[in-house]
């Protein structure tokens, strides 16, 4: 046995939005992001593993504090080793290390042990007992411990689950059943199939199912080694089985319908390029799929039911060291190694991410369009609002992992079309923005001392923003064709220099309300804008062929008319 009461387990946020963040194992004086060899010989005086294999960890019921225990296998010492610890006031202590077990075939003995789960099931009505499943690989057999968390004790249980039928398990995965009872998932490693068994609540067992054969086809695998029982959200009774076929270099989802114990091929995601060894997966119903890749080092993350791959965690440069093990604890993930120097145990928390966000196409029309705005829920489901322009496009809405779609009709908060330039969309779940993208609306927008002097079609439209002015000692040219635009009531074009304002009989020019034009059409009035506000100069102003409209109150054009020269003429007010 061994007890450690130095260690602290220290969980930080790091990048809030990231995808899987580190929660770092801090040590006095100085922090571990993976606890490896060199560290287990620095603070226990020994190495601590040979070769850390399967992990999982389970919450400890009825404790005064959120205490956990983390269960790994040591495939090369034939043994187990067990953390308990405790999380207070943001840090986390590691009450004690014990390990468990010796080479061999009899009770309490292993031979390259490998996967591991810890049960959470209430049996017998003893809520302080625990099981822990190994899958004892060469030894063909499942062993179950126990674990009594009032006396800190572990025993060996039993060895008789799978005996005879079993040929080389790698894994082995439960859920509980209402909390009184279990399904046993196992990789029946050279049969090529996976069986099913249900644990009773006084322990007994029955095998309910076996299901594959060899092969690559629907049905078969080759040497599977990972499954992963997970139930269903949508439907009461049926659970989501995930088998890592790994020489078939690629990943299976299965229905499995606890009322019938019939298991269903759903789909697969495999890797063509046959780069990548999948080697273990999980999930639960909260979050999404991971799966780790020995070869290229890293974790695939898929939607539930392996509809998308979402990403690949980590960059090459912060590669695994051949990651093995993975498993899932509430909003935490635990991944072991290679046993070396510098890898060994790493956790990271699960933070709401969003990917891919960005609009469809980035430049609209907010006159006549909409745009779709794309982007990819990772992790887990959410509740999210999204807003631009202070308009709310989706508010505390709940999307599932996955890529996702909605529109913007391109109004502002106060229903008015947004003005041209750029804008800034946010995604926001409860607390905290979680993605920004942005998005161009067409045109030019007009505010304050004009300083392009040449309007032409290319910029439409020209949406004026409060008082835009020239100076007096310059001349605005209005091509053919040019819509201008008021944004609200207080809006206006005021000319204190020369306007040339010079359409055609067959491409006016058209000064009006800034608002939505068909298919949409918003409802005009007077008003809407203020309108053409002159003290034209001695210079000579021309407005020809233009159309003014909705100006305020009818009177939508006003000059100095005691200017003699000005020119108005084939102009039509609305």
């Amino acid at each position: 046995m061994w007890k450690l009461y130095s260690i602290i387990l220290l969980m930080f946020a790091g990048n809030l939005f990231g995808d899987l963040v580190p929660t770092s194992l801090i040590t006095d004086p100085h922090p571990i992001q993976r606890f490896n060899w060199s560290e287990a010989q620095e603070h226990l005086n020994g190495d601590l593993f040979y070769q850390c294999w399967g992990i999982s960890k389970a919450k400890i019921r009825n404790q005064s504090l959120e205490t956990w225990l983390l269960a790994l296998t040591d495939e090369v010492g034939d043994r187990t080793v067990f953390f308990k610890g405790v999380d207070s006031l943001g840090e986390r202590y590691a009450h004690w290390i014990k390990k468990f077990g010796a080479s061999g075939s009899g009770n309490g003995e292993f031979c390259h042990p490998r996967g591991i789960v810890v049960d959470t099931t209430v049996y017998c009505s003893h809520p302080d007992s625990y099981f822990i499943y190994i899958a004892d690989k060469n030894n063909d057999r499942i062993v179950r411990l126990y674990y009594n968390a009032s006396q800190e004790s572990i025993f060996f249980y039993d060895d008789t689950l799978g005996a005879g039928v079993l040929n080389n398990p790698e894994d082995v995965e439960c859920i509980s059943i209402n909390g009184d009872s279990a399904h046993m998932v196992i990789a029946d490693k050279n049969n090529h199939r996976i069986l099913i068994y249900k644990i009773k609540n006084d322990l007994t067992y029955i095998q309910t199912c076996a299901y594959g054969t060899e092969g690559s086809g629907t049905g078969q695998f080759r040497y599977p080694n990972s499954v992963c029982i997970v139930p269903c959200s949508d439907s009461t009774g049926f659970y989501r089985i995930y088998v890592v076929d790994h020489v078939n270099y690629r990943i299976v989802s299965l229905l499995f319908n606890s009322s019938t114990s019939t298991v269903s091929w759903e789909r697969t995601y495999t890797d063509e390029t046959h780069t990548s060894r999948f080697w273990s997966i999980t999930s639960n119903p909260y979050y999404c799929v991971y799966a780790t890749d020995r070869f290229q080092h890293k974790v695939w993350v898929f939607t539930p039911g392996l509809t998308e791959i979402l990403y690949k965690y980590k960059s090459d440069e912060e590669a695994f060291e051949s990651p093995i093990d993975i498993c899932i604890h509430a909003d935490e993930i635990a991944i072991t190694e290679s046993w070396t120097l510098n890898a060994g145990v790493q956790y990271f928390r699960i933070v709401p991410t969003i990917k891919a966000f960005s609009p469809e196409s980035d430049t609209f029309d907010a006159l006549i369009d909409s745009v779709k705005i794309n982007f990819k829920v990772c992790e887990t489901a959410a509740y999210l609002t999204m807003t631009c322009c202070n308009d709310t496009i989706v508010d505390n809405q709940y999307f599932e992992p996955g890529t996702s779609s909605v529109y913007w009709d391109g109004r502002e908060g106060s229903g008015k079309p947004a003005v041209p330039g750029t804008h800034p969309i946010y995604i926001r779940c409860p607390g905290h923005t979680v993605g920004t993208a942005y998005v161009t609306v067409k045109g030019t927008k007009i505010t304050g001392e004009i300083t392009d002097l040449h309007w032409t079609p290319t910029g439409n439209p020209y949406v004026l923003v409060e008082n835009s002015y020239t100076s007096y000692n310059d001349t605005l040219i209005i091509d053919p064709g040019v819509l201008v635009m008021g944004h609200d009531a207080n809006s206006h074009l005021e000319i204190a220099g020369v306007l040339k304002s010079i359409g055609t009989s067959n491409d006016t020019i058209t000064f009006t309300s800034h608002r939505k034009l068909a298919p949409q059409e918003d409802s005009t009035y007077s008003g809407m804008w203020r309108g053409i506000v002159s003290n034209f100069n001695s210079a000579q102003s021309e407005i020809k062929f233009c159309r003014i409209e909705y100006a305020n109150v009818g009177t939508e054009i006003w000059f100095d008319f005691q200017i003699p020269n000005n020119i108005i003429e084939n102009c039509y007010f609305y």
